[in-house]
């Protein structure tokens, strides 16, 4: 009989036999070789170099022979570039929208200020009509260049009656319009005159007899109310003269100038150089100070 070994089995005796399936000689499943699962399908939009094939190079147009843009690969061992924001260029387009807006807003308030500009100077557009400057018959043969604008109460001062007198007869016969204002210096005589189509003319008669046509304006005046000549009194502007040197205490040659006023009532401005002003009635009287 055969002898059995130190682990009491004998010779080709299988220990395992009665153990089942792990005697049966049948490999378990842990044991056997894995088998390499096959590759699925290539997803959409993968190139061949996901296979390890080699590209093909980008087709060209036959026309320009420009290579064919192709698609972002989206093959799953490729990094995708991040997306570009938009962000800026929408703030670019924002920011174009805000100039756009305030250059409109300018503009309009560009043509408001225009348009009142032209509203308030509309009044004292330039004539069409040319400069006439005419000599008095009796005005003195002095040539204004050499005599000196006359102050106060000197002799050739339009603020006397005896040169007063014949320069408003002068403009009321002119035929260049009835008296709306009067502004009287001792060298001049600035007055507007309405006319008969409703327009403002600007003259001005200086102390030497010259007569200047200024300015005329646009249509549109025929309501204004204007000041009878007759009712300027030529003696009044020296009176008031005197009275307001001797109120401000300033000789007589320091008024500046004075204005007829139709407006409420009738009467005379005083303006003296000094800044001090009064106001008189039509006979030139003062009746109050104004500053």
């Amino acid at each position: 009989m055969a002898e059995r070994d130190p682990f009491g089995r004998l010779p080709g005796e299988d220990t395992l036999a009665g153990l089942g399936s792990l005697g049966d000689g049948v490999v378990p499943p842990s044991s056997a070789e894995t088998v390499q699962a096959e590759p699925s399908e290539p997803d959409a939009g993968t190139g061949a170099a996901a296979w390890g094939q080699p590209t093909a190079p980008p087709e060209r147009e036959p026309s320009t022979g420009a290579p064919h843009e192709r698609g972002p690969s989206t093959g799953a061992g490729e990094r995708q570039p991040p997306a570009r924001a938009s962000r800026p260029a929408a703030a670019r387009r924002s920011s174009r929208i805000v100039r756009g807006v305030v250059l409109a807003i300018a503009a309009v308030v560009g043509l408001n200020v225009v348009a009142a500009l032209l509203i308030d100077t509309a009044t004292v557009e330039q004539s069409s009509e040319p400069a006439v400057a005419t000599k008095a018959p009796d005005a003195r043969d002095v040539p204004a260049s050499d005599a000196p604008a006359p102050v106060g109460l000197q002799e050739r001062s339009l603020l006397l009656r005896g040169n007063l007198a014949p320069a408003l007869q002068r403009l009321r016969t002119s035929g260049l319009g009835r008296l709306y204002s009067l502004r009287l210096a001792p060298e001049r005589i600035d007055a507007q005159l309405l006319t008969k189509s409703g327009r403002l003319r600007f003259v001005q008669l200086r102390h030497d007899g010259e007569l200047r046509r200024l300015s005329l304006s646009g249509p549109g005046f025929n309501r204004l109310q204007t000041i009878p000549f007759a009712r300027v009194d030529a003696s009044a502007p020296a009176r008031l003269a005197r009275s307001a040197a001797g109120r401000s205490r300033r000789p007589v040659s320091q008024v500046n100038y004075l204005v007829f006023s139709n407006v409420i009532t009738s009467g005379w401005s005083v303006y003296m150089k000094s800044g001090a002003s009064f106001r008189g009635d039509v006979r030139g009287a003062i009746v109050r100070r104004t500053s």
